[in-house]
């Protein structure tokens, strides 16, 4: 006796043509059935899902590298600053701390501008996303509603990159003076040297001041931008 097949069994024998027409999403809808449009657009949801938590994630790895930098210049700053209050001991040990300060610090910057390059890269992916997702409805009214979503989200990340590259930028002229000071005390391992490089301390101290305030400005608005796409705080 042959009994007939199960709807799972059937189920199972169509979905392979779902899974062609998803693997290619600009497939008109009216040309799948009811269950491959239901899988169309939970796989379409799925994308932008997706596409919005990496830019969440992106940023809060972002905003925790700036909170690092900060960190690592306030430590630097401090190093620098012992110039001032030299009083004797081994200046090669001396001049290699306040090298390996700077050189932290360098390496924090780089993370920090690594990690904004890769948020870049996320919003381009989402934005696009949505911008497809919206190109392919047709009720009016929701296109609208969408489109004003969007603008709203990307208003919102416009101001969240714009502070990052921002404080991103502050970053390479306190660099510059870090290294110059290292290099100067490395040429020159006297105390008369080291104490002629107090005059110019204000002007370090005032560029990490500007820098340090610049990455609390991004850091808050990265908070914000992640409270408003839904996303959590990092631990």
């Amino acid at each position: 006796m042959i009994f007939p097949r199960s709807a799972p069994a059937l189920a199972r024998q169509r979905l392979p043509v779902c899974g062609l027409a998803l693997a290619f999403l600009a497939v008109p809808l009216f040309v799948l059935s009811s269950g491959c449009q239901s899988l169309y657009f939970g796989a379409m949801q799925q994308m932008g899902a997706h596409a919005r938590q990496l830019l969440v994630e992106r940023v809060v790895l972002a905003k925790q590298a700036q909170g690092e930098a900060q960190e690592q210049f306030k430590t630097a700053l401090e190093a620098f600053r012992s110039t001032t209050d030299f009083d004797g001991g081994e200046l090669e040990a001396y001049y290699k701390k306040i090298k390996a300060e700077y050189d932290r610090s360098v390496q924090r910057a780089q993370a920090v501008e690594s990690r904004i390059d890769k948020v870049e890269s996320a919003s381009e992916r989402l934005f696009d996303e949505w911008q497809g997702d919206i190109d392919q409805m047709s009720d009016p009214s929701m296109k609208a509603k969408n489109s004003e979503l969007r603008g709203d989200a990307r208003r919102r990340y416009a101001e969240l990159i714009a502070k990052m590259r921002a404080a991103e930028a502050k970053m390479a002229p306190v660099l510059t003076k870090f290294k110059d000071r290292v290099l100067f005390i490395k040429g020159n391992l006297n105390y008369a040297a080291i104490d002629s490089l107090k005059g110019d301390l204000a002007s370090i101290e005032g560029d990490v001041g500007a820098l340090i305030a610049d990455m609390q400005v991004s850091i808050e608005e990265a908070d914000a931008f992640i409270a408003a796409m839904g996303g959590t705080q990092a631990p």
